[in-house]
């Protein structure tokens, strides 16, 4: 009887955790740019096409990105292989 109590207790307490919150989600953000990595990756040749690029650059650090590094396909690359967007 006290096992079935211990056990009906236990299943109330786990089915009342919000499991989203103990989950860590990807954010939208980290979504978009994982998908902008893989494409730009192969477009245009390898990080050849500069919108795709610059696109990466902005959705990382907004539009004041070319102050770290003028050089959009310069930024994605490094981002998208350091960052783990691959």
């Amino acid at each position: 009887m006290k096992r079935l109590l211990i056990a009906v207790a236990l299943g109330l307490i786990i089915s009342t955790l919000d499991t989203d919150s103990v989950i860590a989600k990807p954010s939208p953000e980290d979504r978009a740019l994982s998908a902008l990595c893989k494409i730009g990756l192969k477009a245009n040749g390898i990080w050849g096409s500069e919108r795709i690029n610059e696109a990466i650059a902005v959705l990382d650090a907004g539009s004041l990105w070319r102050k770290v590094e003028p050089d959009a396909q310069a930024y994605a690359y490094k981002l998208c292989n350091t960052g783990g967007y691959l």
